[in-house]
């Protein structure tokens, strides 16, 4: 009971603020309340304007802090002045200082609330703007650093605005007050103060000068960061060995990056050091004038320099708020910049589109090619469409379970989804089930459901539906039972219109009645079976078994403590030898500069040999605190950049594993871990050491000019008593998990913007916009709850250091000596300092300990699949062959193929035939080495998966294309080490045209613009891996499903001259592809 009342621990530090954080969820709420979907301008007077509410409580809560410092400094003034011990001033002294610290702790928390509301508002005015971005105009923009840097600069530059209103104020007052009390002794003072602000400005405008490369250095950084380890370009670089490549790219982007970060620490660090020895250097000129003249009153030296204290902060302030406009000015640049490319939304009137009659209640077959336009003029029209895409669009982040991939922000109707899932095949797949994990089959079939449940659901009966190409992706059985379907699904839609060259398999399974053929050829080309092929089946392709919990990655748990190993981690990225030769310098930095306040207390008038002295000291001060400076920048820039490679160099082992959660962790810590990796690195040691120093040399000139030093010793084991028991120990765990909950709430976040990013052409298409971005704003407002609770754990903190500040304060006051008032003086502002200096010194540990998450989740390895080994003795058939015996192979806790035995011959040419999900595509992995054996072996060309793969001697051409940014070149030669007339042959083998194969400098993104150009693009890449490499397997993953029937057959037999000194591996759903193979396998 004494313990638990001693350390407060009867009030629970999650619910000791009235509000917080039960009031957070409401966060969502305000936003809707206050914004509309483009209701933000990203300019700061349309900003300023649009929170004004919350800007004025900001220059409310600050004005009233400064005009309360104001009044205790004029208390303390009187507090001097009187030389009969103890009195009235005395208690109103304390009272003002009490105050003024509950209102500093209620204030933090206040403005940390009104920051997270703006940042909050900001980031869901992104991600409104992203889903309105045509696709051509999303080059060049990094969703991710628009959401969490620009909106953060932009929040941080309102608040400057606020600043750049109260400074004035604050100058003006503290001046008056300096004023009032102005003597001959102060004007000297006060223009070395004037001297030293203009310094610090010049250094401001150097500073700025270097913001931009930074930024341009670290932008780039971050894309490359997003091109090479998020899916499915990681994969894609990972196939064709480039992935070091792209490593070696970000390394040096990152070397530039912190090479400018170095310069711009080194002149913040200056800046910070005049303005520590700012107070020094006064103090040193009022000494000055102690010695020589008589113009300086004792009892007014320790008001006098609180006074130029005050005055003197609104010009530190100043440099610093230009400096964030400018950055605030920056991003809202590229904010707006964003958003222009967002084209505004056409007042005319949707045309109307007139049906054919003949078209009501039948299933309408048009061809691809005369069909092409059908789709842009429908969806412009006024005609209710709902459109299923031809490649599966489906939805991550903000809803990722086949549930929400076919509800899609529609109000549930059990027996509609039920039955929406059934015409679409998917009776086998689980509605909770997790999209990610989907077969490209089953992907289809979910984006079917998708546009069925809102023709059953009565969002959008009678509508026309509009299916491109349902059947490519799936099997002929499932294909077969999806056309038969949708006679059923016509009784709710006046018609349906399939886009597609398969029209032989929509006569073969509707009735002529009901099939209406449009603008196509009358011949309906018949399959052949070819004799030739050899059909067997592989192994069983089972159902997923319930998965087990999925791991969480390390990197989001939340640990009850940070060992002492981690400090000493810490300690070893900065190195020991830094880390102690900082603690010397710190310490000659506070000895010094105790020196300077005993020499202080000597000084008399006449006394020049102690001028000597003190100058010494002030010289050694300065050297001490600038060395100091440098060496702590110094080794931050090495560990941070030993830190950032150590993890990028881990990350091309887990490429292949990594799903949209992972992809997105690992992201959130190449970005926002990385930049307060930085932060903690060059800044942490020497204020952490500084405050440790500071408080012991503090608490020994205490001691030693105490009257009383047995209470003042006894004062002091009160704080280290209410430190330990009443701040540190109950704040540490609460803050450490509210950051790590904080820091794993960021990975939603991301998540859900490239999930909607990604499909934004679906979402605008099936109206689901407002049900997205209400689900986005779900994420980012609880990750914002999060960093709520960390505040306010801080402020609960700083209520407990009031009760250790009072009994310092009061014990010295009290007990001041008397007659003595520039020694009462120091006393108390070193009590104060103490008192501020144990707050800060825990604040601090917090901090270090809250930071140190972002180290240690750089220093974790990146989260991938572990992969067990088989116990199986590898029997290896050939040096060029495929063998897989008894092989079960799946993703995380999931077997998807189980009994496999294949043996894939040197040279052979195999087709992969079955359902969709049947497990085609994870067969493929399996060769690559992207899937998991569970049991029995898989051994490629003698080798482990990895191993082949690692040597390049597997190659893949995937279903779903992917071009770099930058130049064709780029694409295809990122070392730039081969000439132009291989690349440009390269292209023309594969069938590009010859507009194409002549621009190797353009643009890929302008050049290459088809789905089908592009695949020829990857195929390039496989030829070339060909002529450097010692190919040996080369995969083709589904890659002609975009091809009309013709262009398929002619892209496949392209494929299969270049390759034919290789072993090639098709999966595909078209039978007459199987025609020309050497052998076909079936998975059923």
């Amino acid at each position: 009971g004494v313990w638990s009342t001693l350390s407060f621990s009867w009030i629970s530090i999650d619910s000791c603020w009235i509000g917080e954080p039960e009031a957070a969820p409401d966060l969502s709420t305000r936003v809707l309340h206050r914004h509309s979907h483009r209701g933000v301008s990203f300019n700061l007077r349309g900003l300023t304007w649009e929170f004004r509410i919350e800007l004025i409580q900001l220059f409310v809560i600050e004005l009233t802090l400064h005009f309360i410092n104001l009044q205790s400094i004029v208390y303390l003034q009187t507090l001097l002045s009187v030389t009969n011990g103890a009195s009235a001033a005395g208690f109103t002294f304390l009272s003002a200082n009490v105050a003024l610290w509950l209102l500093r702790t209620h204030a933090t928390y206040w403005v940390a609330s009104i920051k997270a509301y703006m940042r909050t508002a900001l980031t869901y005015a992104v991600h409104c703007v992203s889903l309105d971005l045509p696709a051509e105009a999303s080059r060049g923009h990094s969703l991710t650093n628009l959401l969490l840097s620009d909106t953060a600069v932009a929040v941080d530059g309102l608040t400057a605005v606020v600043a750049a209103w109260r400074l004035p104020i604050e100058f003006l007052s503290a001046l008056y007050l300096l004023w009032t009390n102005l003597t001959s002794g102060v004007i000297p003072c006060l223009l070395v103060v004037i001297i030293l602000r203009c310094a610090a400005l010049v250094l401001s405008f150097i500073d700025g000068t270097l913001r931009k490369a930074w930024q341009s250095s670290r932008d780039d950084r971050i894309t490359l960061c997003e091109e090479a380890f998020s899916p499915p370009s990681c994969a894609t670089l990972a196939r064709l060995g480039w992935t070091r490549v792209w490593v070696q790219f970000i390394l040096r982007s990152r070397e530039t990056e912190l090479r400018l970060l170095g310069k711009r620490e080194w002149m913040r660090k200056i800046r910070e050091g005049i303005d520590y020895a700012q107070p020094v250097i006064v103090q040193f000129v009022a000494v000055l004038l102690m010695v020589t003249t008589a113009s300086v009153d004792p009892a007014a030296v320790v008001p006098t320099s609180l006074m130029l204290a005050s005055v003197a902060a609104p010009v530190n302030q100043f440099t610093g708020v230009v400096l964030s406009l400018l950055e605030c000015r920056s991003a809202l640049q590229r904010l707006q910049s964003f958003c222009k490319a967002v084209p505004h939304p056409s007042s005319a009137e949707k045309t109307v589109y007139k049906r054919d009659p003949t078209f009501m209640g039948r299933v309408v077959a048009i061809g691809e090619r005369d069909g092409s336009a059908l789709t842009g003029s429908l969806l412009a029209s006024s005609t209710d469409t709902v459109v299923a895409r031809k490649s599966p669009r489906l939805l991550l982040g903000c809803g990722d379970t086949v549930r929400d991939n076919v509800l899609f922000g529609l109000r549930c109707d059990d027996v509609c989804l039920d039955k929406a899932m059934r015409l679409a095949c998917l009776t086998g797949v689980p509605p909770t089930k997790k999209v990610d994990t989907l077969s490209m089959g089953q992907g289809a079939r979910v984006c079917l459901a998708r546009a069925y449940y809102r023709i059953l659901c009565g969002s959008m009966r009678n509508a026309v539906l509009l299916l491109e190409e349902p059947c490519i992706f799936l099997d002929p059985g499932t294909s077969a039972m999806v056309v038969a379907n949708m006679l059923e699904l016509l009784e709710h839609s006046a018609s349906i219109i399939v886009l597609t060259d398969h029209l032989e398999l929509l006569s073969a399974n509707l009735p002529a009645g009901a099939l209406l053929v449009v603008g196509a050829r009358s011949r309906i080309r018949r399959q052949k079976q070819s004799g030739s092929d050899v059909t067997a089946s592989i192994g069983n392709a089972v159902e997923e078994k319930t998965p087990l919990q999925k791991r969480v990655p390390d990197s989001q748990s939340v640990a009850a403590c940070v060992p002492l190993q981690a400090y000493s981690m810490f300690l070893g990225y900065v190195g020991y030898g830094y880390s102690c030769l900082i603690m010397l310098l710190i310490a000659g930095i506070m000895g010094s500069q105790q020196s300077l306040d005993v020499l202080l207390s000597r000084v008399t008038v006449g006394e020049l040999a102690l001028l000597w002295r003190y100058a010494v000291v002030l010289l050694a001060f300065l050297l001490c605190n600038f060395a100091a400076f440098h060496v702590e920048v110094t080794g931050g820039l090495r560990g941070a950049k030993k830190l950032f490679t150590e993890f990028v160099s881990e990350l091309p082992r887990s490429v292949f594993f990594v799903d949209a959660v992972e992809a997105s962790d690992n992201l959130s810590r190449l970005t926002s871990d990385v930049n307060v990796s930085d932060h903690t690195l060059t800044r942490t040691l020497g204020v952490l050491w500084g405050a440790v120093l500071y408080l012991f040399f503090k608490i020994v000139f205490m001691l030693i000019t105490s009257e009383s030093p047995v209470e003042t010793m006894l004062v002091i084991v009160l704080v280290v008593l209410a430190f330990e028991l009443m701040a540190a120990r109950p704040f540490r765990p609460a803050n450490r998990g509210a950051h790590r909950r904080a820091a794993a709430a960021l990975t939603p976040v991301v998540a859900a913007a490239h999930g909607s990013f990604e499909i934004r052409d679906t979402v605008r298409e099936y109206g689901a916009t407002s049900w997205v971005t209400t689900q986005f704003l779900a994420r980012a407002a609880e990750s914002a709850r999060w960093h709520l609770v960390e505040e306010a754990c801080r402020c609960w903190l700083s209520l407990r250091l009031e009760l250790i500040g009072f009994l310092l304060t009061a014990q010295v006051t009290l007990a001041k000596p008397i007659g003595d008032p520039i020694l009462a003086g120091m006393l108390i502002t070193a009590a104060r300092a103490v008192s501020g200096i144990v707050q800060q010194l825990i604040h601090n540990c917090g901090d270090i300990e809250r930071d140190f998450v972002s180290v240690q989740r750089l220093t974790q390895k990146p989260f991938c699949e572990q992969r067990s080994e088989s116990g199986e003795q590898r029997d290896i058939y050939s040096a060029d062959t495929i063998v897989l015996r008894k092989a079960s192979v799946g993703y995380g806790e999931s077997v998807v193929l189980r009994g496999v035995d294949l043996v894939v011959h040197a040279n052979e040419k195999l087709a992969l035939v079955g359902p969709s999900g049947a497990g085609k595509t994870t067969l493929l992995n399996s060769i690559l080495g992207a899937a998991k054996v569970f049991s029995g072996s898989v051994v490629i060309c003698g080798l482990s998966p990895d191993e082949a793969t690692s040597r390049c001697l597997v190659q893949c051409v995937p279903h779903s294309p992917v071009i770099f940014r930058g130049s064709l070149r780029r694409n295809l030669d990122p070392e730039g080490c081969m000439v132009g007339s291989l690349l440009q042959e390269s292209l023309r083998a594969v069938g590009l045209p010859e507009r194409v194969c002549t621009n190797l400098d353009s643009d890929a993104s302008d050049i290459v613009k088809t789905t089908a150009d592009r695949l020829r693009v990857c195929l390039a890449r496989v030829v070339l891996a060909r002529e450097f490499g010692q190919l040996s397997i080369v995969l083709l993953d589904e890659c002609a499903g975009v091809f009309s029937d013709e262009a398929a057959r002619e892209f496949v037999g392209v494929c299969l001259r270049l390759f034919e000194s290789q072993t090639v591996v098709m999966t595909t759903h078209r039978p007459f592809l199987t025609e020309l193979f050497d052998r076909t396998v079936t998975i059923e």
